[in-house]
């Protein structure tokens, strides 16, 4: 019952915001739907509620003989098979996106809300299979855009998952003594830099959980290091930390929290007395 210039200007915004690659790459600039011409609060609130439900029927529905949207004439997409085709291959198989964490079962989340961007409700640039820490809307983001409040709308200060990750320049950078570290993403570059900062804003619960796991990772690494001095005194701590630091530059992306044993490994390396002072001397002398 809307108005035809209504529709076309639905219809236009939907195409528009559909070439999420373009969108990231012009700076992004998406309109909500409540300033288009000839809409009322109670239009737009009737197409969210409209895209709302095309989303939850990507879970199909066996009661209501429900079975997914079709697609190419014999193939069915839900949520469920959504989810099982890309976590197929690496890094997705094992890795959260969000977090470099294990991405255990996981959950999909929309990186732009569809409360507040509700034509990407089923977008499959914009269903991203993240772990449930990251899902979790209270810890995580929950409703708040990966975006800049505008007009314009912007993107040029955020990463996506898929068209925009982060390079192989980021790294985490810890302050403090393992036991209770304060993570930090950094890069050398200043763009990305505000991205990084940006992520982490986001993502509300990353500082505790990586706190979390580079104490857990020191116990580990300091138990394996001493344990492998011992029977080979002649081995350096600092290269079997460069060994270790080494492997998880090249396990990122493909084995969950490379980045936090990174910055675990990293700190021992630059002679933090705090980071070594657990190491043991493997031919100390006895205390009597």
């Amino acid at each position: 019952a809307a108005d035809p210039a209504a529709r076309q200007a639905l219809y236009e915004e939907f195409c528009h915001q559909q070439n999420v690659k373009g969108m990231l790459n012009s700076g992004g600039d998406f309109r909500d739907i409540e300033t288009l011409p000839g809409f009322t609060p109670q239009l737009a609130n009737a197409v969210k509620l409209f895209f709302k439900r095309c989303y939850t029927l990507l879970s199909h529905n066996t009661k209501g003989n429900w079975r997914g949207y079709e697609f190419d004439g014999h193939r069915f997409i839900t949520n469920h098979d959504y989810k099982k085709d890309f976590c197929r291959e690496l890094p997705a198989k094992t890795v959260c996106p969000y977090c470099d964490g294990d991405i255990g079962t996981p959950e999909l989340d929309h990186y732009l809300c569809k409360s507040g961007f509700p034509l990407l409700a089923c977008s499959p640039w914009n269903l991203v299979p993240v772990c449930a820490s990251c899902n979790d809307a209270v810890t995580a983001k929950g409703d708040r855009p990966a975006i800049t409040s505008g007009p314009p709308r912007s993107t040029d200060d955020w990463f996506h998952p898929f068209f925009r990750p982060a390079s192989q320049q980021v790294r985490i950078i810890l302050n403090g003594v393992p036991t209770d570290a304060i993570p930090q993403l950094y890069s050398p570059d200043a763009t990305e830099q505000t991205r990084l900062d940006n992520h982490a804003d986001l993502i509300r619960s990353l500082g505790k959980r990586w706190t979390n796991k580079a104490a857990a990772y020191y116990d580990v690494l300091v138990s394996q290091v001493n344990e492998k001095r011992k029977k080979n005194p002649l081995k350096l701590i600092d290269e079997l930390i460069q060994e270790r630091l080494e492997d998880h530059h090249a396990a990122r992306g493909r084995t969950a929290s490379s980045m936090i044993h990174a910055a675990i490994c990293q700190a021992i390396i630059d002679e933090r007395p705090e980071y070594n002072e657990e190491f043991a001397e493997p031919n100390a002398p006895a205390l009597l």
